[in-house]
């Protein structure tokens, strides 16, 4: 059965079955298809993306969720499918449909299949979901400097059984920013977040052979700065609302992360411009990228705490003095506004989606964030981050 008349059974079912889901899935990854999935749904994405900015300039800065939901896209998809550079207008018409009835929205199913393919490759189905405690001395925290090269083999809290580092990590990324909080822009990333510099934090509390990964973030080093997603146009547009001042960049250069700056830029992009022609050691400088947590609200409150912590140490033995943040959590944000601007400060803020709490571009000014997070505990922790500060404009999470 070809791809095309795979995906005509499967929209003529009111609900796809397991079977029927996993048959579909494997036609889309079939190795010697003419059509690799990834490419098949990226180019769909983007040209239904492209198109409704053409109908709606203002699209442009808006995310895919966003986009999903608009008029536009709606009036699109009822005018029928369209071709792309990967396959047929006929194709992708159905496809679009498919993933539209049984799955939302093309790029949910895209990250079901990425999702599927990454629990086919595990090493073992054991049927055990780790428990994670809230001892602190359970857990352990480092950098790996390429987890597509580290041998290590863990639990993940997200689904059961036994996987590489990457592939639990890309395995949280999906779970927790793709399908619950709807990034789909990471999508055509996840390569990116299966290679490269990573903090992870262990739970191992019985020494066990294979630990739990609790949490992970992605690390990018200075030296790399044109892959950080702060410097992406997206993240610099100029409806990005500055918020570094003369005290905040006083701060900045006292870290000895750059030679010299100024708060007198008009926009956010020329603020970053001038950061990076004054990098004093690249090697100083980072950006922190999708933080994972797991399990109920006190749990994930519990993971960003500790793994923050065990991170800003890390950071520290590194070498490290600044880091990049992308924010948009009203705990993180509620906790370090009471750090104070020695320890973290703001640079930029905007609200992606219409009505939604305003996503915070910042800084970690690495020292002091970790000589004061050195002395809080889960108890100040929890009080810190439940104290509505009024100035970021967040609700209580």
């Amino acid at each position: 059965m070809t791809l095309f008349s795979k995906l005509t059974a499967c929209l003529a079912q009111d609900v796809l079955t397991d079977a029927e889901r996993n048959k579909l899935f494997l036609s889309l990854t079939d190795p010697n298809s003419v059509y690799h999935y990834r490419d098949l749904f990226h180019s769909l994405v983007n040209k239904r993306r492209q198109m409704a900015i053409g109908l709606r300039p203002e699209l442009a800065q808006s995310n895919l969720r966003t986009i999903y939901n608009t008029p536009e896209y709606k009036s699109l998809v009822q005018r029928g499918g369209t071709a792309t550079s990967c396959a047929p207008k006929r194709l992708n018409e159905v496809l679009e449909q498919v993933a539209l009835k049984h799955f939302d929205s093309i790029s949910r199913m895209w990250a079901y299949i990425e999702l599927d393919t990454i629990i086919q490759r595990r090493s073992s189905a054991a049927n055990f979901t780790p428990g994670m405690t809230f001892i602190d001395d359970e857990y352990q925290g480092l950098l790996v400097e390429d987890i597509k090269c580290s041998s290590l083999q863990v639990y993940s809290p997200h689904k059961e059984g036994l996987f590489s580092l990457r592939d639990a990590v890309c395995l949280a990324n999906i779970d927790l920013f793709v399908l619950e909080q709807g990034w789909y822009e990471l999508l055509p990333l996840l390569d990116l977040s299966a290679q490269g510099c990573h903090f992870i934090l262990l739970h191992n509390p019985n020494e066990a052979k294979y630990p739990c990964l609790a949490s992970s973030a992605m690390i990018t080093c200075g030296s790399r700065y044109k892959q950080w997603l702060s410097h992406s146009e997206f993240f610099q547009h100029n409806n990005w609302h500055c918020l570094f001042n003369e005290l905040t960049v006083k701060k900045l250069t006292n870290t000895g992360a750059f030679t010299s700056l100024s708060a007198q830029a008009k926009t956010l992009q020329s603020f970053d411009n001038q950061c990076i022609s004054s990098i004093n050691d690249e090697t100083s400088l980072c950006e922190i990228l999708r933080l994972t947590t797991a399990g109920q609200k006190m749990q994930r409150l519990y993971l960003l705490y500790l793994a923050q912590k065990a991170m800003a140490n890390c950071l520290k033995q590194a070498g490290y003095r600044c880091a990049y943040t992308i924010i948009d959590n009203p705990w993180l944000l509620n906790f370090y506004a009471q750090l104070g601007s020695d320890a973290y400060i703001d640079t930029g803020c905007y609200a992606i989606e219409p009505g939604s709490n305003p996503t915070y571009r910042g800084m970690w000014l690495i020292e002091e964030f970790n000589f004061q997070y050195s002395s809080i505990d889960f108890r100040q922790y929890k009080q810190m981050v439940r104290n509505k500060v009024c100035n970021n404009e967040v609700n209580d999470a």
